[in-house]
């Protein structure tokens, strides 16, 4: 029976951790954005009510579908469109905020295309 290499054992579990921390970030801001979008600090929420509720219900469906896969053992692609839908959100979002003049914001959005990016790259050079 192979070993797994190390570097084939480490970049497996730095994609678990992306994984389970965008589970955590996009359900949490997915929760916030339903029932506490008041309590965040982004001017655009009171500007936007309407793209809150929207956001929120990406938010959620990629938090679930980043692990969805890998909690049921599925042999899916689930994983990596989740991760695809996670890099269109946050492109989306960098637009809205060099539109809004907001270019502060963007670090977040950027962290969280490399992380599903990375899920990407890992998910398709395993297979």
């Amino acid at each position: 029976m192979n070993k797994p290499s190390k570097s084939k054992k480490t970049v497996s579990i730095l994609k678990m951790i992306f994984q389970v921390l965008l589970f955590f970030i996009l359900g949490w801001a997915g929760m916030m954005k339903f029932f506490n979008s008041d309590d965040l600090p982004f001017p655009w929420i009171k500007d936007h009510p309407q793209l809150v509720l929207i956001t929120g219900v990406f938010d959620i469906l990629g938090s679930i579908g980043i692990v969805l896969s890998p909690i049921f053992d599925l042999k899916s692609k689930i994983t990596v469109l989740s991760s695809i839908g996670i890099i269109f959100l946050m492109l989306s979002a960098i637009v809205f905020h060099v539109l809004r003049h907001e270019t502060g914001d963007i670090t977040f959005n950027l962290l969280m295309m490399a992380m599903a990016g990375f899920i990407i790259w890992a998910e398709t050079k395993n297979n």
